[in-house]
């Protein structure tokens, strides 16, 4: 009996060991689930993807790399290339460049400075997507944030600044639709600071290509946020944190320098562009790509053009005389 015991016991440490490595290797293969902060939300980044997932084409429909398209000389103004450039759509995280702007005119008059110090409220530490993980009553530097704002996009950092500057986001909110109205941005309307998807009975925020450069050009003539613009990547925190641009124009196109990118599943990947070669700057916007390498090879390809095309002429001033010299 004793012997039958012992057989039927060994059999059964068998099996449970048999089953233990089966379970093993399945877990061995299948995916782990992704660990979430509960504590914030997590909409979509613009660096989370390489394709809109919920993006599909009409069978047979030819392929399209992007919905709207411009370029324009920064100098001028002068449109030289655009697809429905006024055709208003969700920029994404380029809102945030109208954000910026209206910092930068503050300090420009004098009633902010870049030394100034911000305390983040629980609501801005609560932001997702791309942050600096702000801790609320944390304080940080006008000057910090809005480099974390244009190089990393940071939501969290959108949102500490205009609740500073304004009170609450939503009065931040009104100050950026009188700007755009003063800028003549007429296919243009916020409804947030930072750009994130609308939660359920929100809207989103519509800019057009065409308001986009407009926007563009007169966030560059900041010397500042040009240098933050042109920032591929940068030690945050004492060194503990790493800004990085989300902008592959920086890194593929020579003589990018800017300006901002913006992503989520309904407005796909976008990025209003600016790059120099000589006396010439350029400023490309691309909108609605459903894959972010077609968002960055279109607007590389649309400054090819651009620079391949056109030159920066200095018109010659009244009563200089020009001296020319031929060979007979």
């Amino acid at each position: 009996m004793k012997d039958e015991g012992a057989g039927q016991e060994s059999r059964a440490r068998h099996w449970r060991e048999a089953i233990i490595g089966v379970g093993l290797v399945l877990l061995s293969i299948l995916p782990v689930p992704r660990m979430v902060d509960a504590r914030r939300p997590t909409p979509q980044a613009e660096d989370a993807e390489d394709r809109v997932p919920t993006q599909k084409g009409a069978k047979g429909e030819k392929s399209v790399p992007y919905k709207y398209a411009i370029l324009m000389d920064a100098e001028t103004g002068k449109v030289l290339f655009e697809k429905d450039a006024h055709t208003a759509s969700p920029p994404a995280s380029m809102v945030k460049m109208m954000t910026t702007l209206i910092i930068m005119e503050k300090i420009r008059d004098g009633a902010l400075k870049l030394s100034d110090t911000v305390t983040a409220s629980r609501w801005a530490a609560q932001m997702g997507g791309s942050q600096i993980y702000l801790r609320e009553g944390e304080s940080m530097t006008v000057e910090d944030l809005l480099k974390a704002v244009m190089v990393h996009s940071a939501n969290d950092a959108a949102t500490a600044l205009a609740e500073h500057v304004a009170g609450s986001t939503d009065a931040f909110v009104d100050l950026m639709n009188d700007k755009a109205e003063q800028l003549g941005l007429k296919e243009t309307h916020f409804y947030s600071v930072h750009g994130l998807p609308p939660a359920q009975g929100q809207k989103d925020d519509e800019m057009s290509a065409y308001d986009l450069a407009i926007l563009g050009r007169e966030l560059m003539k900041f010397p500042e946020v040009a240098k933050w613009a042109a920032t591929i990547q940068e030690p945050f925190r004492d060194g503990q944190f790493t800004l990085n641009n989300p902008n592959r124009l920086l890194r593929q196109f020579p003589g990018a320098d800017g300006i901002k990118t913006g992503f989520h599943n309904k407005a796909g990947f976008c990025v209003t562009g600016s790059a120099k070669r000589g006396d010439l700057r350029l400023i490309v916007v691309v909108m609605g790509s459903a894959l972010k390498r077609d968002c960055f090879t279109s607007a590389a390809r649309i400054l090819n053009e651009g620079f391949a095309n056109y030159r920066m002429l200095v018109p010659v001033k009244e009563g200089v005389v020009l001296h020319f010299r031929f060979n007979v």
